[in-house]
């Protein structure tokens, strides 16, 4: 059953607070602080799951890219670490024909002397680089156009509250749990500091 960010939070506090004493949780605002909290722990559960052969594709997100002069920016929640485990295609080509390109660390990217392949990399921070087959490297680059990549990426928490959560139940599951766990630590210490 899907859940929404809301019942998701809801469930990690329902879990961190059991067996907590009334008195204490009353005084803290359980909710505000496991929001708070999200964005670290689904970054570190997400990493966890990218680094498991057999559960990274549990994290596979389709994103649009256009390309201007080679290069496009990604969003922030592309686990960059596993950005060698992604599939990039033109989606403007022939369904029969459509080109796919390779993944290449950049050093290789830039000295690459095999043409036959699209080749793409990643360039400093946020940078996607691309490189048409049949085209030598040259600066500044000439790909230009839309793509689309499907990469491992970090689950995030959706516009509103009562959205769904965009990540299979195995993943929420992993979510919820390490969320109580982060919330039970931090609602001890703000209860031992309060006492």
């Amino acid at each position: 059953m899907p859940f929404t960010y809301q019942e998701l939070i809801y469930a990690a506090v329902n879990n961190a607070m059991r067996g907590m004493e009334t008195s204490v949780s009353a005084n803290l605002d359980a909710e505000m602080i496991a929001q708070t909290l999200f964005p670290e722990v689904a970054q570190s559960v997400c990493e966890s799951i990218a680094a498991n052969d057999e559960r990274r594709q549990l994290l596979l997100r389709q994103k649009t890219l256009t390309f201007v002069a080679g290069e496009a920016i990604l969003t922030s929640d592309v686990l960059q670490d596993y950005i060698w485990d992604s599939v990039l295609i033109d989606a403007t080509s022939n369904m029969t024909l459509r080109k796919k390109y390779a993944y290449r660390p950049y050093p290789q990217f830039v000295q690459s002397r095999d043409k036959r392949l699209g080749i793409y990399s990643i360039r400093g921070t946020d940078t996607i680089v691309l490189c048409e087959p049949n085209v030598a490297f040259s600066s500044p680059l000439t790909a230009s156009g839309t793509r689309l990549l499907n990469t491992p990426c970090v689950v995030e928490s959706p516009a509103a509250a009562t959205d769904q959560m965009d990540c299979p139940a195995q993943v929420l599951s992993d979510l919820s749990e390490a969320l109580s766990n982060a919330l039970r630590g931090e609602m001890a210490k703000l209860a031992g500091a309060a006492a």
